[in-house]
């Protein structure tokens, strides 16, 4: 009686997260000096996606263990049938994938979010951007994630006094 007076179920409801699994962006021009650009976005994404802790992200290596099970390769939107697949294997609700180009420092972004349980996609859009901003926002978030850390730390040394 005390807990669900003191914990209603709306409070519940609100904690579910869905799941989305990273798969991967796939580069367009093929050069392989331009994939850095598909792990900066393939770990960055997630950590401002899992920021609000509103979602639960894939493990890299569940996602990666999937895609080599499923023989899948970075490619931009998939079928029905693919993500049905990758339901089943992940328990993922949702997945992001995309592609990109880079043509002489101007990237060309497509990306896609897609619901694996309703075979559709829900979310797409295009962005362009220079390479020099997807580094220098690389190295700002790493300072950033670096500073708040610190500051953790040193709040709990606080506490612990």
């Amino acid at each position: 009686f005390y807990w669900r007076r003191h914990h209603p179920r709306a409070v519940a409801k609100s904690l579910t997260r869905q799941s989305v699994a990273m798969l991967g962006f796939k580069n367009e021009t093929a050069h392989t000096k331009d994939d850095w650009i598909s792990s900066i976005l393939t770990t960055q994404l997630p950590i401002e996606l899992a920021a609000g802790e509103k979602i639960r992200i894939i493990s890299d290596e569940d996602v990666n263990r999937a895609k080599q099970d499923l023989s899948l390769t970075n490619s931009g939107s998939l079928a029905r049938d693919t993500l049905t697949r990758i339901n089943r294997r992940l328990n993922s609700d949702l997945i992001v994938v995309g592609s990109y180009t880079n043509l002489d420092g101007v990237i060309r972004l497509n990306l896609y979010v897609q619901d694996t349980q309703a075979g559709e996609t829900r979310v797409s859009f295009s962005a362009n951007g220079r390479a020099d901003e997807i580094e220098h926002a690389d190295r700002g978030k790493q300072a950033r994630r670096r500073d708040e850390r610190e500051s953790q730390i040193a709040a709990e040394r606080h506490e612990v006094r």
